[in-house]
Parts: structure tokens; C-alpha cells; sequence
């Protein structure tokens, strides 16, 4: 007979069991009910994070909780560098392709050589709706095979928008496709160091849940695309 490890949850366990999400539902109608966008909202569920953090770590470890703080805090920091680091060049190289953006970087003058290039593709390529939105959608799931998932977000916003004005598709829904390509890929569901933290608290075998996620998450991706060609 095989024996079941039993794990006792500790009552600060139980306590953030329910104050946890309770916390986040009492955040989200604050946040829609006072209208709080863009960086006000990113500071206020930000600080209730940090609150929750601070008050489950004294309700655990009581007089040693400075202790844990800082060395979750040292963790977050360490992972986050780890997962976020392949953003600085991606975003410089990128960013340097953008017409609004490149004389900030280079100088006044700079040209936006990505939207240039696409330009110079569509004029001698024959871009449509369709291919645009398989390039888009590739690219997104190429650039979130990191892990991450997020990566890849300013790659595929500049492209959808270098390639997406010469075909005249729909900047907002060509980018929206890309990200989902690089979220639905990396964060979580096609490479096995993507699903670590969720394999890790299930009990469950990474490649096989990458394994199982490819099918429903391809196809998916796939009716995504379809539902975005005819709304550009």
C-alpha cells in the first residue's frame, strides 16, 4: 500500500487561505468601482500585495518575520532578475525600431528602422490580413518559449504595428493576438520551466503537463487567430 504524505497547514496557513482572496475580490471592485487605471492602479494592488506579505509573514513567524521578509523578498528579487533579465535587450533593440522612440534613444532624426523594414517586406512581399496574423501570432509564441510569457510583449507589439499599418489591419487586435501567442506559450503552458510553480504545488510532472496543455493550448491559438483576421 502506498503511504500518502499528509500535510498539516499551519493556522496562519488557514488564515491566508481566506484572507487572501477575499483581499484581492474586496481590490478588484475597489478598483472598478473608484475607476483607478494605468499606474494607480498597479500601486494599489501592488501595495495590498506588499500588505498581505507583511502581515502573513508576522501572523507565521511572529518575532522573526523581518527575517522572512527579507528573504522572500531576496528570493522574489533573485527569480525575477532571472525571468525578466531577456526584457532589457529585447526591449532596447526593439524599441530602437520604433519611429517614436528611436530619436530618444539615438537622437533627434533617428529613423524607426522596424517600421521601415515593414514597409519594404510589404512592398515586395505580398503581406495580407492572414499572413500578418500567422507572423504576428509565430513570432509571440517563439519569443514566450523563454518561460516567462512576457518577454515577448514588445517584441510583438512593434511588429504587429510595423507590419499591421502597410496591410491596414487593426494595430490593437494584431497586438492582442501576439500576446496571446507569447502568455498562452510561455506563461505557463508549452515549456516545462514554465509550469515549475504550478507542477510544483499540484504534485505533477512538468513535461507531462506541458505534454497535455499542447493540444488544447495550439488550438486555441489557432481559433484565436481566425476570430482576429476577421475582426482587423
Amino acid at each position: 500500500m502506498e503511504l500518502k504524505e499528509t500535510i498539516v497547514a499551519s493556522p496562519a496557513a488557514k488564515i491566508a487561505a481566506v484572507l487572501v482572496p477575499l483581499t484581492f475580490v474586496g481590490t478588484i471592485v475597489t478598483t472598478i468601482t473608484m475607476g483607478l487605471k494605468g499606474d494607480d492602479a498597479t500601486a494599489f494592488i501592488g501595495g495590498v500585495s506588499l500588505l498581505l506579505f507583511v502581515v502573513i509573514a508576522f501572523l507565521e513567524h511572529r518575532n522573526q518575520a523581518h527575517v522572512a521578509v527579507m528573504k522572500h523578498v531576496q528570493d522574489g528579487f533573485t527569480f525575477s532578475m532571472k525571468i525578466f533579465a531577456p526584457v532589457i535587450p529585447i526591449a532596447g533593440f526593439f524599441f530602437m525600431g520604433s519611429p517614436d522612440v528611436a530619436p530618444q534613444i539615438l537622437g533627434k532624426g533617428a529613423p524607426g528602422y522596424l517600421f521601415d523594414l515593414g514597409k519594404a517586406l510589404a512592398a515586395h512581399v505580398p503581406l495580407s490580413m492572414v499572413t500578418v496574423a500567422i507572423i504576428v501570432v509565430l513570432v509571440g509564441v517563439i519569443a514566450g518559449l523563454d518561460g516567462s510569457g512576457f518577454s515577448g510583449l514588445v517584441l510583438v507589439g512593434t511588429l504587429a504595428q510595423a507590419l499591421g499599418t502597410p496591410v491596414g489591419a487593426n494595430i490593437a487586435v494584431l497586438a492582442a493576438l501576439g500576446q496571446m501567442g507569447s502568455v498562452w506559450s510561455g506563461g505557463g503552458t508549452l515549456v516545462p520551466w514554465g509550469v515549475l510553480d504550478v507542477a510544483g504545488v499540484t504534485g505533477v510532472n512538468p513535461e507531462e503537463l506541458t505534454r497535455r496543455n499542447f493540444l488544447p493550448v495550439i488550438c486555441g491559438l489557432a481559433g484565436a487567430t481566425v476570430v482576429a483576421i476577421f475582426m482587423m
